[in-house]
């Protein structure tokens, strides 16, 4: 492998040299350079010293370990700053800080939101995991989630041999009566819901019932389907209306 060198002048540091492999890495940081005194200069010359470490000589007395906490100083000088920034905009202004922090975030949300609708919008039933069993419980439960407390109540479905609860959310509790008299305990059904690994990146949770089959389809998927359009309308105008918001507040303080 070709030799790798790495040159940053600096009379104030002199040349190291770190042996990994073939390869050997040449550090001279220097003033001149600058990208030195941003964060992702500090991790990644962190990132080269570590890796070129010979970890059982680090704590030997003819180790210099200026190597290695240059880089450290230099991270958390910069951690410092962005701290300092922080609490300087969390005690100024609202909309400054509003601007900074809390509409990227929420865009951020918003544009997950959007996707993970659309994704279940375009769902059928071969993408969808089937659970098949008898029902061993049928009930509605309270449930209170939010910043605003609201109270919700989810129909949940217990099958035999199945530690999970299978929920079909309150937005579809138009359908929950009829389904509490159309299924009794010991009946055998079919759920559909999404894969595991498909739940932690998508809104709403792992048990969520997309489908319920007895012997005829009893809940259907072209319902949760229909019920993504509300959700996507939100999600548009919300995303929308973010970077208006933000240029407003710009336009207000353009110096910040």
């Amino acid at each position: 492998m070709n030799n790798i060198s790495m040159t940053i002048t600096n009379p104030i540091w002199p040349t190291r040299f770190a042996q990994r492999g073939r390869d050997t890495i040449e550090i001279q940081p220097t003033r001149k350079n600058r990208l030195i005194k941003t964060p992702i200069a500090s991790f990644t010359l962190l990132k080269l010293n570590l890796l070129s470490t010979n970890f059982q000589h680090i704590f030997s007395p003819t180790y210099d370990k200026s190597r290695t906490l240059l880089p450290i100083v230099l991270v958390s000088f910069h951690m410092k700053n962005i701290l300092r920034t922080f609490f300087k905009d969390l005690i100024g202004p609202r909309p400054i800080f509003l601007k900074k922090y809390m509409l990227p975030l929420l865009f951020l949300f918003f544009l997950w939101g959007l996707f993970s609708s659309v994704v279940s919008f375009n769902k059928s039933l071969p993408d969808l995991r089937k659970i098949s069993g008898k029902v061993e419980d049928i009930f509605k439960r309270k449930e209170v989630a939010g910043y605003g407390r609201n109270v919700y109540y989810p129909l949940y479905i217990k099958l035999e041999n199945n530690e999970g609860l299978f929920r079909i959310k309150d937005s579809f509790s138009s359908a929950h009566n009829e389904l509490l008299l159309q299924i009794e305990v010991g009946d055998t059904v079919h759920i559909y819901i999404r894969h595991e690994e498909e739940s932690k990146f998508l809104w709403g949770r792992t048990n969520d019932v997309f489908q319920l089959d007895k012997e005829t389809v009893l809940f259907s998927l072209d319902e949760v389907s229909e019920s993504q359009y509300e959700q996507i309308f939100w999600n548009i105008a919300f995303l929308v209306c973010i970077p208006i918001v933000y240029i407003l507040i710009s336009k207000k303080y353009p110096n910040n």
